[in-house]
Formats: structure tokens, C-alpha cells, sequence
């Protein structure tokens, strides 16, 4: 196997899912095991997942909640 293919089971541990959920993801073509393919895969669902949580902090500023997640990381609070 090339230097930056992973096994299944990496691939699972690397994307932090299982390893029938890789399987799936291969059998669909959504991804293969090569590094590249699988963090570019995993960078865009981070994306996802910010723009997601976003709009909820986002909805949450116009019900005057008072959360942001663009503030509160400007504060210097990792989370």
C-alpha cells in the first residue's frame, strides 16, 4: 500500500468515525483511502459543521441571547 494510503480502520480513527461508516463513504466514492482525499473529505465537513453552528449562535444573537461565536473566540475562549 503507497505511503499515504491509509487502511480502513486508520481512515476511521483519522475522520473519527467508525469503520463501517468509512466502508459506506467508499462504497459511495465519496471518499478513497488516500491522505489527501480524506482530509480535504474531513475539512469540508469541519466546514459544515462551523457554518452550522454559526447560524445557531447567529440565530441565537437575533433572539438577543447574547452568544456569538465569532466574539467569543475573539476573546481569546478556545470553545
Amino acid at each position: 500500500m503507497p505511503d499515504n494510503c491509509l487502511t480502513p480502520a486508520e481512515a476511521a480513527e483519522f475522520l473519527n468515525v467508525s469503520r463501517a461508516y468509512v466502508l459506506r463513504l467508499l462504497a459511495e466514492g465519496k471518499v478513497s483511502l488516500a491522505l489527501p482525499d480524506l482530509a480535504k473529505y474531513k475539512g469540508e465537513r469541519t466546514k459544515i459543521s462551523q457554518d452550522a453552528l454559526q447560524q445557531l449562535a447567529d440565530q441565537a444573537q437575533e433572539l438577543d441571547l447574547g452568544y456569538s461565536i465569532r466574539h467569543s473566540r475573539a476573546r481569546g475562549n478556545p470553545c
